[in-house]
């Protein structure tokens, strides 16, 4: 989920090799001419290519699975997948950070899924880990999103998710 942004206008060019930026341009085709020399001396760019993105004014963002989303999003009385199970949408920042402090101060535990295993050794399966989700990332989770909301709500925008 992130809080809803604005194209800048410009370009920004990223090497994954070197986990760096390459420069910030007022277009792609700049961009493009300006990362030419780049190629010759990386050969993971050269190969797949330079990665390319449009500048945000805004890029503040709380990144999870699916099921951990829905299990937050269920933590805070909210639905995060219409009924088709299509998991996108948009919420004011006041309701989603009203939702993240009464969740926060709520007990997590009837939104704690526990680790399982399935499969395994002697049952002609692969052996399948699910590690769960603990209170502790609930409430870390939760966290997160209340400050995201706050940003939000300071900058006069929604927050969306998708």
């Amino acid at each position: 989920m992130s809080i809803e942004w604005n194209a800048t206008g410009r370009t920004i060019a990223y090497c994954f090799e070197e986990q760096r930026t390459l420069g910030v341009f007022g277009t792609r085709d700049e961009a493009s001419l300006a990362t030419i020399a780049h190629l010759d001396s990386c050969e993971c760019c050269l190969m797949y290519g330079i990665s390319f993105r449009a500048e945000l004014d805004v890029d503040e963002s709380v990144n999870m699975s699916n099921r951990n989303a829905h299990l937050v999003f269920q933590a805070m009385g909210l639905e995060a997948f219409d009924e088709d199970g299509n998991g996108c949408g948009s919420i004011d920042a006041d309701t989603l950070l009203a939702a993240a402090q009464v969740a926060l101060v709520s007990s997590q535990e009837e939104n704690v899924l526990p680790t399982s295993v399935a499969g395994g050794p002697g049952t002609g399966r692969a052996t399948f880990i699910d590690f769960g989700v603990d209170a502790d990332y609930l409430r870390g989770r939760l966290a997160q999103i209340a400050d995201l909301a706050t940003e939000a709500k300071r900058l006069n925008r929604n927050i969306l998710w998708g």
